[in-house]
This record gives C-alpha cells, sequence and structure tokens, in this order.
C-alpha cells in the first residue's frame, strides 16, 4: 500500500495514480490567475478570489446577468443601484406572494382541522349518550330479571 502524497490516504499501487488524480487535496494551479490552491477549493478561488475571473454580479441571485472585474462590478453596482434595488423588490414579492399562498394553505388545513374536531366531538357525545341510554336500559332490565328471579325463588321455596 502506498500513501498518498496530499492526503495520506493509503491506497493499493494499482489505484494509486487514479486516486492521485482526483484527490481533493492536491494542489492545482488556476488557469486564470496561475496560484496554486487545493483542488476541492477552485470553485470557491474562482469565484470569489481569482485576480483574473469575470465575476458575477453580487445581485445574481435576484437576476442581475453582468459579470466583470472586481473594480467592474463595484462601478455596475454604483451605476445600477436603482436596477438592483428593484430586483431585490421583485424577489421580495415573489417570496410575499409564495407566503401568503402557504398561510392560505395553512388556514385550510387549520379549518379543516377545527371541523373534524368538531365533528369528531359531536360525534363522541352523541356516542356517549348512547351508551348512556343503554347502560340505563341494562339496569331496569337487570333490575327486572333480579325481581322475576326472586319471585322464582320465592315460588320455588313456598313448595
Amino acid at each position: 500500500a502506498l500513501g498518498c502524497p496530499h492526503c495520506g490516504r493509503s491506497c493499493s499501487a494499482r489505484h494509486a495514480a487514479k486516486h492521485e488524480e482526483a484527490c481533493s487535496e492536491r494542489r492545482v494551479q488556476c488557469e486564470r490567475c496561475g496560484a496554486k490552491v487545493l483542488a476541492r477549493r477552485m470553485p470557491d478561488h474562482e469565484e470569489h478570489h481569482c485576480g483574473q475571473g469575470l465575476f458575477l454580479c453580487e445581485f445574481a441571485k435576484y437576476g442581475c446577468t453582468d459579470r466583470g472585474s472586481r473594480t467592474e462590478l463595484d462601478a455596475h453596482c454604483e451605476e445600477d443601484a436603482p436596477r438592483h434595488l428593484r430586483l431585490v423588490m421583485l424577489a421580495v414579492e415573489g417570496v410575499n406572494a409564495t407566503y401568503k399562498s402557504w398561510y392560505a394553505e395553512v388556514d385550510g388545513v387549520r379549518n379543516a382541522m377545527v371541523g373534524h374536531v368538531t365533528v369528531s366531538a359531536r360525534d363522541i357525545e352523541a356516542a356517549a349518550a348512547e351508551v348512556r341510554r343503554v347502560e340505563a336500559a341494562g339496569r331496569t332490565e337487570v333490575e327486572k330479571l333480579r325481581v322475576g328471579l326472586a319471585d322464582l325463588r320465592a315460588y320455588y321455596e313456598e313448595e
């Protein structure tokens, strides 16, 4: 077994070259600026740190499509502040509409549950009333049977 010179992981000689080629701890050279960067950090380097790269505007997540150097983007952000504000406002309105939809859905579920609970409470009360009625009828029947049994006992004891 060989140890990877980048991460120290043990690999068989047969797999060592393949591992070393894919090892996220190896240093690679940035094609834009020439800096040596860990392979796993190259996307972050290219997006945020590379001095030669073209970067996305910080308002890209709201729909701005401009790209440029850091200096160009600083100037762009100053010049396009009203447009960026509009993009952010549109995003907020979209989120607000989504929340309103969710709140309406939650209200609908809550109202349905209240309806079910109310129906269930009525059903439970009706069932309890029926149980009380059956118990009362049962007690009456048991009392009649006791009286009948006492009468039978008295009859046979007399004979």
